[in-house]
């Protein structure tokens, strides 16, 4: 549970520091075990005893790409609740170190999959802005890729298809592949993340903050 806490105690500060808002030691462990709870149940995993970092079964963790390789992961958050979203990216290397990585906040769209789409276009124009080529994209929406694959899709992601299509054609070799969300985890923390952020402008890291470590960590290759 400790990166959930470190992420609520992240989000506690920029509260206090924006908003004057405070809260009680207890509020914050009781918030931190509510978004355990909501990562679990996006894909439950039986399991007898809880770690203290996410847990992730073998077959669906996060793979880092050949050398000479980068894969950038994208993600997008959807709260019905709210009226804005989030998306986020990270750029890795083999040995599972972050590149880059970035969040925005948006406007809150219609449907879950143009979050998704947003994100994956954003990491994709990033990508070619910075010339990287060997890239390997992963995301965790299926119907997504199977857009992208078939040059098509339902018609609130179709401009977006287009775009990506566009830019991929141009770009050096690459893959695009989906990865289930337990694989994906890094850029789906970092698009809750966006969440919180207290305008629309984007952020973009080169040196991970505290609230996204542990989450890299877990998913690095043991050599």
């Amino acid at each position: 549970m400790g990166p959930w806490i470190l992420w609520r105690l992240w989000k506690s500060r920029n509260a206090f520091y924006f908003r004057r808002e405070d809260y009680s030691a207890m509020s914050l462990i009781n918030k931190a075990m509510e978004d355990l709870d909501e990562w679990n149940s996006r894909d439950v995993i039986e399991r007898k005893e809880m770690n203290t970092t996410p847990v992730i079964r073998e077959e669906e963790r996060w793979i880092p790409p050949p050398q000479n390789w980068l894969k950038c992961n994208s993600d997008g958050a959807w709260d019905k609740t709210k009226d804005h979203c989030g998306i986020g990216w990270v750029l890795r290397n083999h040995r599972g170190d972050v590149i880059w990585m970035g969040g925005k906040r948006l406007p809150r769209v219609r449907f879950p999959i143009e979050v998704e789409a947003k994100s994956f276009r954003w990491a994709l124009s990033m990508m070619v802005r910075f010339n990287y080529t060997n890239l390997i994209f992963e995301m965790d929406c299926k119907e997504l890729v199977q857009a992208l694959v078939e040059k098509n899709g339902r018609p609130s992601i179709h401009a977006y298809i287009q775009d990506i299509n566009q830019m991929l054609a141009k770009m050096g070799d690459h893959q695009v592949a989906f990865r289930g969300r337990q694989g994906n985890a890094v850029a789906d923390r970092i698009a809750k993340e966006a969440l919180s952020f207290e305008n629309n402008a984007h952020v973009l890291f080169s040196v991970m903050p505290s609230w996204i470590k542990a989450f890299v960590e877990v998913e690095k290759p043991i050599v």
